[in-house]
């Protein structure tokens, strides 16, 4: 495998599970030490077969809850296996408890050079309501301490669409961030999903009505694009093109990356596969020696097609109709959806506008019916 693949790390620690996650996550450190030897086992295993890797991020869960030896462990096994670019991003998700002057400096010289920072909210009654476990004030100081200690790109992950978010109140928000200046800010529309705390709760007691959050949603991305951050996807703006997520990109763009650790995904040409989502199992498998390998599938044409449409038009690159197998109805359906402001046509290309991207998961299905 000589093209460059995105490698992603999922650590699924967290001191608590927040009323809205369902990632794979794990509200206690207990299996730290094995987990850590699986997955330098894991990363072993895959050396054969990878070679290059010119992105790698550190997901969760709380990775930052690690601290600096911890992940040191780990990116000491990813260097030592793998030929990674000099111009690697390495982007580390983290907590604002975990952020002091020392971990930024520790992290800094294990080469991560991105801190995606999952602040949430700077509002106080909003963070308890999410069960962020933090306060405002934290935030900011997590903050201050990025901005004067970091020479790196700071992210920012926000969430909106509760309750707390009419435009006003999300506004303010916005402009808290701003004053930060952060290189890339990620607006995450808060979802309700099975088995999660909010899914106990009245939709209506959690989260904005429809047509209030698609009118925060065209508002906020005029907002940040008039600040001068570019909408390159559904949820994420950067602060010019050097500071789009390059590791993102690849899921988007449909390039290589591979997922290690509980949990994680991976994709190379027609191929997809995931780990168990069992800390125990995933354990037990590479301690034997064995990938912890869930499933697989290998990708017909139509699915591929399909998939092309559905991850590209989730960002501002679009997609190429050329390489669509359209018939008379579905150039027909371009034209009607260009005219409705759902996509631009240009150059051979469909390219989604920001209402286009409130519809992105339907815009497939309209295109190719």
């Amino acid at each position: 495998m000589m093209e460059p693949v995105g490698l992603y790390i999922h650590i699924p620690f967290c001191r608590k599970r927040c009323k809205y996650c369902d990632f794979f996550t794990i509200p206690s450190l207990k299996l730290l030490t094995p987990y850590l030897q699986a997955v330098k086992k894991e990363i072993s295993l895959y050396c054969t077969t990878i070679k290059k890797v010119d992105t790698i991020y550190l997901g969760g869960g709380t990775p930052s809850i690690l601290g600096v030896k911890n992940l040191e462990v780990i990116m000491d096994e990813i260097l030592k296996s793998f030929d990674v670019s000099a111009k690697c991003e390495i982007s580390l998700e983290a907590n604002p408890d975990d952020i002091s002057k020392e971990f930024i400096q520790g992290i800094s010289k294990l080469g991560i050079n991105r801190v995606v920072l999952g602040i949430q909210s700077f509002d106080d009654a909003k963070l308890n309501f999410l069960g962020r476990g933090y306060s405002g004030s934290k935030v900011r100081q997590a903050l201050e301490i990025l901005k004067v200690n970091f020479r790196g790109s700071c992210c920012l992950d926000m969430i909106y669409g509760t309750v707390f978010d009419n435009w006003k109140f999300w506004e303010k928000e916005l402009n808290s961030a701003l004053s930060y200046f952060p290189d890339h800010i990620s607006c995450y529309e808060l979802t309700i999903h099975e088995k999660t705390v909010f899914s106990r709760f009245k939709r209506n007691d959690v989260k904005l009505d429809d047509n209030t959050f698609r009118g925060i949603y065209l508002n906020t991305s005029r907002y940040l694009s008039h600040t001068g951050y570019i909408h390159y996807e559904v949820s994420n703006y950067a602060l010019g093109i050097g500071n789009i997520c390059r590791h993102n990109m690849k899921y988007w763009k449909r390039l290589s990356y591979v997922g290690i650790g509980p949990s994680a995904h991976s994709f190379m040409g027609k191929e997809r596969w995931w780990n168990v989502s069992s800390l125990r199992k995933y354990i037990k498998l590479l301690a034997s020696g064995e990938l912890p390998t869930e499933a697989r599938e290998v990708l017909g044409p139509g699915q591929e097609q399909l998939e092309y449409l559905a991850l590209g038009l989730r960002t501002k690159d679009g997609v190429s109709s050329s390489v669509l197998s359209l018939n008379e109805y579905g150039f027909k359906r371009l034209g009607i959806l260009e005219k409705e402001g759902y996509i631009h046509l240009e150059g051979g290309k469909i390219l989604p506008t920001p209402l286009g991207y409130l519809v992105s998961d339907s815009l497939p299905v309209e295109i190719l019916d």
